[in-house]
């Protein structure tokens, strides 16, 4: 069969002539009467017809090459298609045919591969495969290998009794994995099966059906996704003991990590107490990260790292070391002085844009959060005691003190301006000694101001501007752009010096002394300190450091704050080669080089790791040194992604989210039972985490189906009543848990240590026959659970929660990327608090300032029936004061002779009355 191009269809569309002729085993081409060539139909992949509205095109690609053909009519196009289609089909059915030997050897070596006794992995696939595709398994083998993968095998050709066994093989061969997952699962159901007893008795209570898969499943990489209270530490110890179990692991190839010495020690607690018959007297290495760290610098070196003392010595010793560190380079070297001090003075705080704000009323709240508090004003205080109203008049006013430029802040202007319109005029700054005034604008670098500011502000400032060139006063101006981008103070100085103002700075201790502070505050030591830890565990030097502040949003605050950071670095590094220790940072990185470089190896087979989503970048590269060298070992990873709060401490949140993007090809589990809270704390909890589209997807089911009035609301008018709402929450909780077995835990929660109430050793005392009641931060009681929780401090303030003290961004330089979410970060800890409860969360904040959280969560929760009470301040701050002390409340209690009303400062208090 032969096709051509018409004589209308070659001349109007160009193609030439060509012609195609279908032969028996091949195909011939003849173009404009070249040579002919021939390709055998096995070797065309691709045959495609673009029709026209006369003429078609058809391509045909073959053995790495493309022909084009065109000028063809449309229904012979569509017929050589059909022909060819068939032909190259039937060629390749007949080399099945010729090899059918073959195709028999293969499907039975698959089938032995599949019976094997295991999970099949990723990897026990791609061996498999490499295997077969060998050239040491024959010509014939590699012939029945391409025809499986061809893109036009058809199947239905075989003879029957062989179509099924070749399906399967054509499966695998061409990546479609469905088949070895129906296998997968085949063989998870024999193991439950073969392991029930085991799984029934491994803990105190038999382990849940999603637990028992995560155990047996055994590909490369492994995730659990671990809901809050859901038996995360159970799975554990059912995946080690599986694998103790099977012979897949001896104790000594099983290394389970944790992050800290308190779960590690907890983690090895429950594996030799539930897995000692299976360990026989051998160990399953537990450790944290940095003992691990210490074991491969020491087995690779030959000697031990000593960890300095300091590296480890919590808030207050670091912040010891860093004002040593900053002492010593503010006595020996002159540039970090005088850097030192300009970033002290006008850029210790970033300042926000103020296009940022979507109101004046966001833009108050801000100052409010973030300035000085003083005769009922709110703003920022200079070192010349002024109160200003913006972080760039900070800025000017303390740059002008350290360069003796003497100025008055917002003195009326000199000529009367008041009206029925306007206020007299106060220009931002006024210089006596060459009267000039000095307006500092809230612009952006094209010169226009905030939107959320109004028409008002521009036309304010053209007002001004007017009435300058009216009265014929000298001004200039400076704006948040120029500020923003550290050229303000150039400026400053340039329009002083053409006014005949002589810059004279003042001393370094003159200024330290106006400051009236230590020379390094609690805020700024905290700030190096972390800073220092995220560049060193990114292994980031100087050089880094400067070109990332070059990138950031400030760039100028980035830069002096990256030169002073990087000196400081410097002398801490020598103070440790000095003493000849390590810090932790070095311990992680440093393994992971020995580690990549091959001067370490281990005897692993399976790597558990707990708390996962508290993985950083350092430990993630340490555990993939570990899988590259050791390919055969698989890792399992064990965390939830909605508990992911510390990444002030390195934690990087999207090496959770994407751990099959840096692992590889994953099996991902949920444990979506909680066994901790009720329904309805969970299912709360769940709706508020989840608004932040970027957490996993998870629908918690908890075994305590309760689901009504466990999430109370209070709120308070004053601060100062938010002690009198947790009385009246542990009121509730005395009298919930009257009667109980048990004395009920109750943890006080909250955002920040200085929100501890006042009144909780007397509140100890009171409740002490039903009730043990602890304060807790949020992050200290991750990992804890009770059967009460009282979350304190829903309102606007420093102390808020969402916490308003948010990371300084220069720490963007240095750690993991921020989240896009608002409060990405801040609603998983609210999250923890409300999952840390077994029966009932009390959530106390403001009513006239509540925190976002508190009036989101609120609208979310079910209205209460018709005549119930809110809970609202009213209900909790009527408790009744004891009117013989003047300072008890009375509560309900019961006696003897059943209940009354007694005062809470019994027994210094004896009053009671009948009810």
């Amino acid at each position: 069969m032969r096709f051509t191009p018409g004589f209308f269809g070659s001349l109007l569309t160009g193609a030439g002539k060509w012609e195609i002729r279908l032969d028996k085993s091949d195909l011939c081409i003849c173009s404009n009467g070249s040579h002919e060539s021939k390709i055998d139909y096995p070797s065309i992949i691709e045959v495609g017809v673009t029709p026209g509205l006369v003429w078609a095109d058809v391509k045909l690609r073959a053995s790495g090459q493309s022909f084009d053909f065109g000028g063809i009519a449309n229904n012979d196009a569509n017929l050589l298609k059909e022909t060819l289609d068939r032909q190259i089909t039937r060629s390749l059915s007949r080399k099945l045919d010729e090899n059918a030997q073959s195709v028999h050897w293969l499907v039975r070596d698959m089938d032995e591969f599949l019976a094997l006794p295991k999970y099949l992995a990723q990897r026990d696939i791609a061996q498999w495969t490499h295997r077969i595709e060998s050239k040491e398994t024959g010509e014939p083998t590699q012939t029945v290998l391409s025809v499986l993968r061809h893109p036009y095998a058809n199947l239905d050709l075989l003879p029957p009794e062989m179509q099924a066994g070749a399906g399967m093989l054509f499966g695998i061969m061409s990546g479609r994995l469905e088949v070895l997952a129906q296998r997968n699962r085949r063989f998870v159901e024999g193991e439950l099966l073969a392991h029930r007893a085991f799984f029934d008795t491994v803990e105190n209570t038999p382990l849940t059906q999603e637990q028992r898969i995560a155990s047996i499943v055994m590909d490369d990489r492994n995730l659990l996704v671990a809901a809050a209270g859901s038996g995360k530490t159970s799975t554990v110890v059912g995946k080690v003991g599986y694998a103790l179990r099977t012979g897949l692991a001896a104790p000594h190839e099983i290394l389970v990590l944790a992050f800290n010495n308190a779960a590690a020690g907890e983690l090895d607690d429950r594996i030799k107490g539930r897995l000692g018959g299976h360990l026989a007297g051998r160990m399953v290495k537990v450790k944290t990260f940095h003992a691990l760290g210490v074991e491969v610098i020491a087995e690779a070196t030959g000697k031990k790292p000593s960890v300095a003392n300091f590296a480890s010595g919590g808030e207050i010793i670091d912040g010891q070391l860093m004002s040593e560190l900053v002492e010593y380079l503010l006595a020996s070297d002159p540039d970090f002085a005088a850097r030192w001090l300009l970033f002290l003075l006008v850029c210790r705080k970033q300042a926000k844009d103020p296009a940022e704000f979507e109101s004046v009323r966001d833009w108050q709240a801000y100052v409010n959060a973030t300035g000085d508090y003083r005769d009922g004003q709110s703003g920022y205080l200079t070192l010349n005691g002024e109160l200003v109203k913006s972080q760039g008049e900070l800025a000017i006013a303390n740059w002008l003190f350290m360069n003796s430029v003497g100025y008055q802040y917002e003195r009326p202007y000199q000529y009367e301006t008041a009206d029925r319109e306007y206020r007299q005029y106060k220009p931002d700054f006024y210089f006596p000694a060459i009267d000039c005034y000095l307006e500092h604008y809230a612009l952006d670098a094209n010169g226009n101001p905030p939107a959320a500011f109004g028409a008002k502000y521009r036309a304010s400032m053209d007002w001004k501007r007017r009435l300058h060139e009216e009265k014929r006063t000298d001004v200039f101006e400076t704006t948040f752009a120029e500020f923003a981008a550290g050229t303000l103070f150039d400026m400053l100085g340039q329009n002083l010096a053409k006014r005949g103002v002589k810059l004279k700075p003042r001393s370094r201790q003159e200024i330290l002394e106006r400051l009236n502070q230590p020379r390094i505050g609690a805020d700024l030591g905290s700030l190096l300190r972390t800073f220092i830890k995220h560049a060193k565990s990114n292994e980031l030097g100087a050089a880094q450091l400067a070109a990332r502040a070059e990138a950031a949003p400030h760039p100028h605050r980035a830069g002096l704050f990256a030169s002073l950071a990087s000196k400081v670095m410097a002398a801490y590094e020598e103070k440790l080669k000095a003493l000849g220790e390590v810090d932790f940072e070095d311990l992680i990185v440093e393994a992971a080089r020995l580690s990549a470089s091959g001067q370490f190896s281990h005897p692993y087979k399976l790597i558990l790791v707990d708390e996962f989503q508290d993985i950083s970048r350092a430990r993630a590269k340490l555990l993939l040194s570990f899988l590259d060298k050791a390919p055969d070992c698989k890792l399992f990873a064990v965390g939830d992604d909605w508990q992911s709060v510390y990444r002030f401490a390195g934690a990087d949140i999207a090496i959770f989210t994407g751990f099959q993007r840096i692992f590889g090809p994953t099996a991902t589990h949920y444990l979506t039972k909680t066994f901790r809270s009720n329904q309805g704390i969970a299912d709360a909890a769940a709706e508020f985490v989840q608004r932040n589209p970027g957490q996993m997807r998870k629908t918690p089911v908890a075994q305590d189906r309760t689901a009504e009035n466990v999430v109370a609301i209070r709120q308070y008018a004053r601060l100062q009543d938010m002690e009198v709402l947790v009385e009246a929450a542990l009121c509730e909780a005395d009298a919930d848990s009257t009667g109980r077995q048990k004395t009920a835990k109750v943890f006080i929660l909250g955002r920040y240590r200085n929100q501890l109430p006042g009144g909780l050793s007397g509140w100890q005392r009171r409740f002490a026959s039903n009730l043990s009641i602890e304060f807790k931060t949020i992050h200290a009681s991750k990992g804890l659970q009770a059967d009460y929780v009282i979350l304190v401090g829903l309102h606007t303030r420093k102390d808020a929660f969402p916490s308003e003290i948010a990371d300084d961004p220069l720490l963007q330089m240095v750690m993991p990327e921020p989240e896009g979410f608002p409060n990405a970060e801040e609603r998983r800890l609210f999250y923890v608090a409300l999952t840390r409860a077994k029966h009932k969360v009390w959530l106390l904040g403001g009513k006239h300032t509540a925190s976002c959280f508190l009036t989101e969560i609120q609208a979310t929760l079910p209205k209460p029936p018709s005549g119930a009470s809110v809970g609202t301040d009213k209900q909790a701050i009527a408790i009744e004061r004891c009117p013989k002390c003047k300072t008890g409340r009375l509560t309900k209690r019961h006696g003897k002779y059943g209940p009354f009303i007694g005062c809470s400062e019994y027994p210094g208090c004896n009053y009671t009355r009948r009810i």
